[in-house]
């Protein structure tokens, strides 16, 4: 049940984001309104909240924190790196103190820096790792946030799930004469990522209504390739 589940969230969370983009682009042709916006809000923002919201319904037993900045620790307590990961979803079991997942989210890998991902350590640090932690409370400066915060201790697993999410793949450049995808999941491959790329065939940032094309590239393949990457969560 929960893998007929767990597609469902994929499909809703892009018929979503397609239902804002197209809503973005109106209101900027819209003649007879008062209030002009330049920047559009983050979309990235917009999907990641979206598809964590509909994540947590269907795995009530844990809790999700997006974009927290976390420190992690090796076996004899020793901090690894000078600086924290920030994970764009962390999935965590707090009655055990887990950390169950980990997922980045890409809308368009369009933008991707291959060479920066190679030289990335954070992966490096990641599997040295035996603990993350981080505070509740991002930030806490007022007296009642300082009074509820609270530090947040996990172990990490071996076998801690590792999870990207491409939203499409439509405007992907290249890198080396290559499309850049090939490159990109070679990388994050190596590094124990399971990778899913949703949309190949269109671009979710468009005045036109996907719907109909969301649906037909949920083939088979794709609905395996998700259950897949979240089988034994």
């Amino acid at each position: 049940m929960r893998n007929e589940e767990i597609v469902y969230v994929f499909r809703n969370s892009l018929q979503k984001l397609n239902s804002k983009t197209t809503e973005i682009k109106e209101n900027k042709l819209n003649s007879l309104t008062k209030i002009h916006v330049g920047r559009a809000p983050s979309l990235a923002s917009f999907f990641e909240k979206t598809f964590t919201e509909e994540l947590s319904k269907i795995y009530p037993e844990y809790d999700f924190y997006i974009d927290y900045p976390g420190s992690l620790f090796d076996e004899r307590k020793n901090k690894i790196g000078n600086q924290p990961i920030y994970p764009d979803i962390m999935i965590v079991d707090l009655k055990n103190k887990i950390l169950k997942a980990i997922i980045e989210i890409k809308l368009d890998i369009g933008y991707v820096n291959i060479e920066a991902e190679k030289k990335s350590k954070r992966d490096g640090n990641l599997n040295k790792a035996v603990k993350i932690e981080f505070n509740s409370i991002v930030g806490a400066y007022s007296k009642k946030e300082q009074e509820i915060n609270k530090r947040i201790i996990l172990s990490i697993p071996k076998d801690l799930k590792k999870i990207v999410l491409v939203v499409t793949t439509k405007n992907q450049h290249s890198y080396q004469g290559k499309p850049k995808k090939e490159s990109y999941e070679k990388i994050l491959s190596e590094r124990g990522y399971k990778i899913i790329f949703l949309l190949e065939k269109i671009h979710y940032n468009n005045i036109k209504d996907f719907s109909t094309e969301i649906e037909n590239e949920f083939n088979t393949r794709k609905k395996s390739e998700i259950v897949e990457a979240f089988e034994g969560l």
